[in-house]
């Protein structure tokens, strides 16, 4: 076995036999984990071996599997929970959630730890750029044909590997490494498939695995892609098929600012085939890849913070095709900004629990967003924010307030929402429907207080929305009238007015309801002197 492994290891330093470790290491592999082939032995000691000559090898091993036994608990943890804390149970800063990697030198798939590198500085072990990650989209012979899966040795035959036609692990490896990688991220080998002797284990490693995909790829040193299929050449044509990169969910949060292209045919470069015409329609390649790559930009140094970057990612999600329904809003959840928790992945879950508990791991500023700069109120249980379906279907450019505004993080209760330091005003609102223009549902407010004798605006209901006449109240995004610091900038603080209703949440407990929400700029002036008492608000 030595042998073999010290003959693998020519283009490296040597190892000897009598370093400290080496020997104890090869017996306690060969004699307690027996059903490993030479691959999967190589794959074990081919990079813990060479963190430090000096130390002892087995030692070193045994500080390896006890991390690795760190990271597990971490994954079981979250199974007892309807959340994974991304960053919770002491885990570090690099880590990735990857469950394994495809060692291309060993050409095996190992545990997720064998890729880690030991510091000998900070005497601790370190993930940082340790892997790179596969992007591409599955073909339909690997999605409907099983005639195209195949078992194989590189992943312990624990489930068959589905192939487009035509291509072989090998074919791919063979490319990879000619990229220069070590360990890679693939699905199909490191994310457990259908078939073979643990498909019980998939739906709870998946419940992990699928919503931390995201993560693995953000983490990832380069993601290489294929844009017409694994190990399939770069064609003109099928950039628009329900099959291609350009149309899948799951690949809008496989993007990466350090992304390379594979299977580009012999000739054609990285620079050149973003000008490719496509053979069916005409237009270049970067017409379609331009929307991904503007994303890319935003990913790379804030993620999607703003609502403007919502509705870009939005407009991406809505022409693409997933597998399930759900897999759209656990891939809208990789792209979103500053998320320290995501949602387990359960396949069959109604989309709207699963838009429930996303919007419990979001950040407070982006759900001030959906309360104050989207003009129009849910449609389903909870009208303070829109529904998943609202957002797949129903929302436009034209539903948010553009206008930036200083906005307190609100708090969520109950699925309801606080926002702090409204600006509730004292006086007499009244609204009536408007007929005169039966293209859109219109409707106007009057107001008056004892120091505004009257304030008068229309403004335009959501599509469908029922509404009936009668008293409302209005409510100011924020008590102050002037501008407020925001990360590093000023912006106004009164920028939007809520028209709402008194609703009684329990006994003795009011909340209020969203009717529409308007631009304070488009009212009179009046707004800034109308009587009004600072308060804390729970939308319903």
């Amino acid at each position: 076995m030595y042998g073999q492994v010290q003959e693998d290891q020519t283009h490296r330093q040597k190892i000897l036999i009598s370093d400290p470790g080496v020997k104890q290491l090869l017996e306690r592999l060969v004699n307690k984990e027996g059903d490993l082939d030479f691959g999967g032995l190589y794959a074990c000691v081919r990079n813990p071996w060479l963190w430090e000559r000096s130390a002892n090898v087995n030692e070193q091993y045994s500080k390896l599997i006890k991390f690795a036994s760190h990271l597990d608990h971490a994954r079981k943890v979250c199974r007892m929970n309807a959340f994974i804390h991304v960053h919770g149970n002491d885990l570090p800063s690099w880590h990735s959630w990857a469950r394994r990697l495809w060692d291309l030198h060993a050409h095996r798939v190992v545990p997720y730890h064998f890729a880690l590198r030991w510091d000998n500085t900070d005497e601790e072990f370190d993930g940082w750029s340790c892997y790179s990650a596969v992007s591409h989209s599955w073909t339909s012979s690997m999605a409907d044909n099983h005639t195209q899966h195949f078992s194989t040795p590189v992943n312990g035959h624990e489930w068959p590997v589905p192939l487009p036609i035509g291509v072989t692990l090998e074919a791919v490896r063979n490319e990879l490494l000619n990229l220069g990688e070590e360990y890679v991220w693939l699905d199909v080998v490191c994310l457990r498939q259908s078939g073979g002797p643990g498909e019980a284990l998939q739906a709870d490693e998946w419940a992990v695995d699928v919503p931390t995909i995201g993560t693995i790829y953000q983490m990832a040193r380069k993601v290489i892609r294929y844009y017409n299929g694994l190990g399939v050449a770069f064609e003109c044509r099928g950039w628009t098929g329900d099959r291609h990169w350009l149309r899948r969910v799951w690949t809008i949060q496989e993007i990466h600012p350090n992304s390379v292209t594979a299977g580009l045919p012999e000739g054609l470069t990285a620079e050149d085939f973003h000008h490719l015409k496509s053979e069916e329609h005409g237009r270049p390649f970067n017409h379609y890849l331009g929307p991904i790559l503007e994303l890319e930009d935003k990913m790379e140094w804030f993620g999607l913070a703003r609502l403007e970057d919502l509705f870009q990612a939005l407009k991406e999600l809505r022409g693409r095709v997933a597998t399930k329904r759900i897999d759209k809003i656990a891939a809208f959840g990789s792209l979103l900004h500053g998320l320290v928790r995501i949602p387990l992945y359960e396949a069959d879950m109604d989309l709207e629990r699963a838009w429930a508990l996303l919007l419990q791991c979001m950040h407070p500023y982006m759900l001030a967003g959906f309360l104050w700069r989207i003009s129009i109120p849910g449609n389903g249980r909870y009208k303070w924010r829109p529904s998943w379906t609202q957002l797949m279907h129903e929302l436009t450019e034209e539903s948010y307030i553009r206008d930036e505004a200083y906005l307190q993080n609100p708090a969520l209760k109950d699925n309801f929402i606080i926002s702090k330091q409204c600006r509730l005003l004292k006086g007499n609102a009244w609204l009536t429907l408007d007929h005169t223009d039966n293209s859109r549902p219109m409707a106007k407010v009057h107001y008056s207080d004892a120091v505004v004798p009257m304030l008068e605006f229309s403004t335009t209901l959501g599509s469908g929305q029922y509404c009936k006449e009668g008293a409302v109240r209005l409510v100011g995004n924020h008590v102050h009238n002037e501008g407020r610091h925001l990360w590093g900038r000023i912006v106004p603080g009164f920028v939007c007015l809520m028209v709402c209703k008194e609703v009684e949440i329990s006994q003795g407990e009011i909340g209020y309801e969203k009717i529409t929400v308007v631009p304070a700029k488009d009212l009179h002036p009046l707004r800034f002197k109308a009587e009004f008492e600072k308060t804390d608000i729970t939308f319903v």
